[in-house]
This record gives C-alpha cells, structure tokens and sequence, in this order.
C-alpha cells in the first residue's frame, strides 16, 4: 500500500513538472497577415453565429497591420469602439493564440484617419454640385424640370 501511494505521489508530481515546463514555454510559430486575415474572417463568421452585432461591428470595422513581429495593429474608424476593442483583446488573444500557435501576440488598437480630403455633402446645393460634375446633364435636367432645391 505504501508503495502503492509512493508511486502515485511520484507520478502526480512529474505530471506537475511536466505541466510547469510546458507552462513555461511560449509558443513562437512565425505566421503571415495572410493568415492573420484567416482566420479574422473565421472569427467573425462565428461570431455572427453567435449574432453578437456589437464585437461583429468592431471586427468590420477597421483595418489589420503587423506593427512589429508579434504585434497585430487593427485600426478602427470610429475612435469610440477603441475602448471596446481593448475589452476584446483577451478573447482574440485566445482566439489567434491557439490559431496561429503563438503566445507572443500583442493586438493593439489604433484610430484610422478618415480624412480623405473629401468634403462632406450637407446642403441639396452642395449636392448636386457634387452630383453636376460627376453627370453634367443633371443641371440640363433639373432646370428643363424646373427644380428648385430651396423649398
């Protein structure tokens, strides 16, 4: 019986080595954006599954970079959903980790300049400007109907 429980105690505590040496050790296998992008649409066909419409939004809305070797920059539109999006990073932390098989991972979230020189369209004037160059027969159009775009 002694023997027995010496055994068991051995083998409980090299199970217990094994774990913390396996605990200690980082996987560090090399990926590509490529499958970075992967497996972001994976992720977010299960998450409509889910019907989680709010993490949907945040993962369509920005943009996935490599910032450095272990860093996935992802830059958002909206500078409101970056807070959210560091309320996400442990679950896409497990996600990729065990993904990509690499525990280094850092996501990080930036806000994407959206400023693309264009100029907003507010008033009907403005936007039949915008519409007159793109289609110059609209103006010969709204003046043989006799639009008028105050009223």
């Amino acid at each position: 019986m002694k023997q027995k429980i010496a055994e068991t105690e051995a083998k409980e505590k090299e199970e217990t080595e094994r774990k913390k040496k396996l605990a200690d050790e980082k996987r560090d296998r090399s990926f590509t954006l490529e499958d970075v992008k992967r497996h972001w649409n994976e992720l977010i066909l299960l998450v409509k599954r889910e019907k989680n419409h709010f993490f949907i939004s945040i993962l369509e809305d920005g943009i996935l970079e490599f910032k450095a070797p272990y860093t996935i920059e992802f830059a958002l539109h909206n500078p409101i959903l970056k807070d959210y999006f560091h309320k996400l990073r442990p679950i896409l932390f497990k996600f990729f980790s065990e993904k990509l098989h690499n525990d280094l991972l850092v996501f990080e979230a930036k806000t994407a300049q959206t400023g693309t020189g264009k100029k907003m369209l507010y008033t009907q004037q403005e936007k039949l400007a915008f519409l007159a160059e793109k289609y110059p027969a609209l103006v010969e159009l709204k003046n043989k109907l006799g639009l008028d775009l105050d009223g």
